[in-house]
């Protein structure tokens, strides 16, 4: 039996100030949907993809976030203090679109072999003690 119906997908929908809070939802997909305000703490969302997410604001503090592919979109002013960002992946969406993440708060996050490859941060930015950003986009 396939595990394919198993998977928890939201396409093109909106989870706009939802509270998720410690929510299992591991290799979840996230496409087109917007998530402002949303609630995600200690949750485990390893595995899952999010791409051109509209996540302004919203609170991943302490989630499970490992292996996470970020392709494009934007997590502006979103809270990732404290997360598990190990194998986590920042990179465009097929358009070649940037992931923004201006000020948003990754403060004792741990970024253990993540790749942040295409992204925009400001000065507003808190990255985790120990990662050197070179170029700013």
């Amino acid at each position: 039996m396939s595990d394919e119906y198993s998977v928890p997908r939201f396409t093109v929908g909106s989870l706009d100030e939802c509270d998720i809070q410690g929510a299992v939802l591991r290799n979840a997909s996230f496409e087109g949907v917007s998530m402002r305000h949303a609630r995600f703490d200690e949750s485990d969302l390893t595995g899952s993809k999010f791409y051109l997410v509209a996540a302004t604001d919203t609170s991943f503090s302490g989630a499970i976030l490992r292996s996470v592919r970020f392709l494009g979109g934007s997590f502006r002013g979103s809270d990732f203090a404290g997360a598990d960002l190990s194998e986590a992946i920042f990179a465009a969406d097929n358009m070649g679109g940037a992931v923004d993440i201006s000020g948003a708060d990754f403060s004792g996050a741990k970024v253990d072999q993540s790749t942040f490859q295409s992204f925009i941060y400001d000065d507003e930015t808190k990255f985790p003690s120990g990662l050197e950003v070179i170029n700013k986009s």
